[in-house]
């Protein structure tokens, strides 16, 4: 419900009645507590609803709790008339009783415009229990939440009713037992934008949001009409803000400018931040009264280039100096991130929000600008490489910031919120601009696949803000300058402190580095850092199961192979395998080969051992032979020597007897080796 204010209306807002009396009547409406200033006296008169002055959510509430019996929510016999009568659109009339008969104070009409007439709202009255002498008022909106009574005495004063409500659709009536003073001011709900809360709800269509493209196109270039350009940051403001003017849109979206104008907001959203805030999303200013209770130091905001400016001036040069990583393209060194601000500084300055939908609708203009901003600060070449990679830079933080404004987008729920709640850096023109766009069909379509997208990532990084070329540049070989190789940056961006992002990041690590062990012991030789990345590509697109073979992205100026260069390596890999296959194969064959004539010297060697065998039996057996030949010979001898040596004992005694005694003669025994020799018997 209103509250008379005691305040004057400010000459800003529409024409209103020149006599502001900032006493309350000693009749006049029940006035509840406001927010601003709560009054415990008028506690049995405070109605079960959220916000003093929003009849929405009055609405709701009634309808969710049961009706108490002073309160009606019916249409009566408004609304119990012939079919055949015009219908109009549903409007809602909100009826405050003052002094009535009944103990009823007010009542919530859901009726056809066709039926508000005068005569109507006289039936109504009688049927309430007032007399045709008592008063009825409406209360006629003065600016956006202030408004005063205007008696209903007439048909022509029902009419001018009508008419002045037809965008408002919602009519608050006023009857009272005595007259009230028409020259007190009231607070009202809020104004409610009903093209704006039509764009949050039932979404414009893809080409809606860029009209004014049409209208700056054939706009006539007169006198009239000064030359509206579509180019750069500031002139797509300065050419939609006039075609917003021109449509009558341009004083409502300038009035989310006034915190004071618009109080609450009429769809029922909450004021407060949402307890699910988007990460990316740019955080809420906090109002004085927050900044007096919280003393913490507020930031300057997103204003970047400052460092930069003061470094030239400590330096009294008009250039820095900046250096690219040799492998991953992207600034390193002491100045990087004040390359990088400056750059981020420029895009924001020049490049526009309205009418672009990415980085490739916008004119080469812009870019070229860009870039000449950029080289007149920095020590860099003129040359197309540079300005490339200028570009590239541009490019992904113009992405980043666009991402950053619909993260702040979706952190509200309503198109009221989201107006109130825009960006520091953005003029409200932009910010409504954007606002029409993130909520039109199509970006939600890509908006919600890039969250899908987004959301199955396995392997985040965990450096920040700062770029992979420079982390590569840190960890850089001081005596060589030789940077890491990709596994080696794989760790180094994807764990800290012993501890990985993921088990698929570990995994990932663990798998390549066995491969890479294994292709060293099976080459006999180290492999080269192209060989350890394609390894790397390959085992992260078997973990991860993407669908691209680039690998694992290092940063937005990092070099990826090409398709000619992922096939040359799988090329490469397919000759590699077969020439390696070729060499086993080639050397299986030369070991079987060796093997076979192993085989035949051993079957030589076998057949010979077996020749010598038999060799060796006939000589043991020739030898056995030999040997008894020379038993029996030394037998015979023996035996031969034997008889001799009797036959001599027996002659011996036979001489002594006949006293003879003869010289002894030698006898010359032949020995065994001369019978041999001579064949003779022994």
């Amino acid at each position: 419900m209103e509250k008379t204010a005691s305040r004057t209306s400010p000459s800003s807002r529409s024409p209103c009645p020149p006599l502001i009396i900032r006493r309350t009547p000693t009749t006049s409406l029940p006035s509840p507590p406001s927010r601003r200033s709560p009054d415990p006296t008028s506690s049995s008169r405070r109605l079960s609803r959220r916000r003093s002055c929003d009849a929405d959510a009055e609405v709701d509430i009634m309808e969710d709790r049961p009706r108490r019996q002073d309160e009606i929510t019916n249409e009566y016999d408004l609304n119990r008339r012939p079919t055949e009568e015009k219908m109009g659109e549903k409007w809602k009339v909100f009826i405050y009783f003052i002094g009535g008969p009944r103990d009823q104070t007010r009542a919530t009409l859901n009726i056809d415009s066709a039926k508000i007439t005068f005569g109507n709202l006289l039936k109504f009255k009688a049927k309430m229990g007032y007399s045709l002498r008592d008063f009825m008022y409406y209360k006629k909106r003065c600016g956006t939440d202030i408004a005063f009574l205007q008696i209903l005495d007439y048909e022509e004063d029902a009419l001018r009713m009508v008419e002045k409500f037809q965008e408002e659709k919602e009519i608050r009536l006023v009857v009272s037992k005595s007259e009230e003073n028409d020259q007190v001011e009231y607070e009202i709900t809020p104004i409610k934008r009903r093209r704006h809360e039509e764009v949050s709800e039932e979404r414009f269509h893809d080409e809606d949001h860029d009209v004014y493209k049409l209208w700056l196109h054939e706009l006539p270039q007169d006198a009239e009409n000064p030359e509206f350009k579509d180019d750069f940051r500031e002139d797509t403001i300065k050419t939609y803000r006039e075609w917003l003017r021109r449509e009558g849109l341009l004083q409502d979206i300038h009035a989310y400018l006034d915190d004071g104008t618009i109080q609450e907001d009429e769809s029922g959203g909450s004021n407060e931040t949402p307890t699910q805030f988007p990460s990316h999303a740019r955080r809420p200013k906090p109002s004085q009264k927050e900044r007096v209770v919280d003393k913490r130091k507020i930031g300057r905001g997103t204003m970047k280039g400052f460092a930069a400016n003061a470094k030239r001036f400590k330096l009294a040069s008009e250039k820095l100096n900046i250096d690219f990583s040799s492998t991953l393209g992207g600034p390193v060194g002491v100045n990087y991130r004040l390359f990088i601000d400056e750059i981020v500084l420029f895009t924001r300055k020049r490049t526009p929000l309205i009418g672009v939908t990415k980085w490739a609708d916008v004119k080469q203009s812009v870019k070229d600008k860009i870039a000449r901003d950029i080289m007149i600060r920095w020590d860099l070449e003129n040359n197309d490489d540079e300005k490339a990679r200028i570009w590239k830079i541009a490019k992904e933080r113009y992405r980043g910031w666009r991402a950053q404004l619909s993260s702040t987008y979706k952190a509200y729920d309503s198109y009221h919120q989201r107006m109130r709640h825009k960006p520091e850096d953005l003029d409200i023109i932009e910010w409504h601009y954007l606002v029409l766009y993130f909520g039109t069909d199509k970006f939600q379509r890509i908006s919600s696949k890039n969250t899908g997208n987004s959301q199955q990532r396995k392997t985040l990084h965990l450096t920040g803000s700062k770029p992979f070329s420079q982390v590569s540049y840190e960890q850089r070989d001081l005596e060589t300058g030789e940077e890491p190789n990709d596994l080696a940056l794989w760790k180094s961006t994807r764990s800290k402190e012993g501890r990985w992002c993921s088990e698929a990041a570990e995994q990932i690590y663990e798998t390549t580095w066995s491969k890479i062990t294994e292709r060293i012991e099976s080459d006999a030789s180290l492999l080269s850092k192209n060989e350890e990345s394609h390894i790397l590509r390959q085992t992260y697109k078997e973990t991860t199961g993407c669908r691209t073979n680039k690998g694992p992205r290092q940063g937005y100026l990092a070099k990826y192979p090409t398709r000619s260069q992922l096939m040359n390596e799988r090329i490469e890999e397919q000759a590699r395998a077969a020439a390696l296959a070729a060499a086993a194969q080639q050397k299986n064959n030369e070991t079987q080969a060796e093997v076979e004539k192993l085989k035949e010297q051993l079957n030589i060697q076998a057949a010979e051992r077996e020749s010598d065998k038999s060799k060796i039996l006939q000589l043991e057996q020739q030898l056995e032979n030999t040997r008894e030949e020379l038993r029996r010979e030394f037998l015979s001898l023996m035996a031969q020597q034997k008889e001799a040596s009797a036959q001599t004992v027996v002659e011996t005694p036979m001489a002594m007897n006949n006293n003879v005694y003869d010289e002894p003669t030698a006898v010359n025994t032949p020995s065994l080796g001369e019978h041999v020799q001579q064949g003779d018997e022994p």
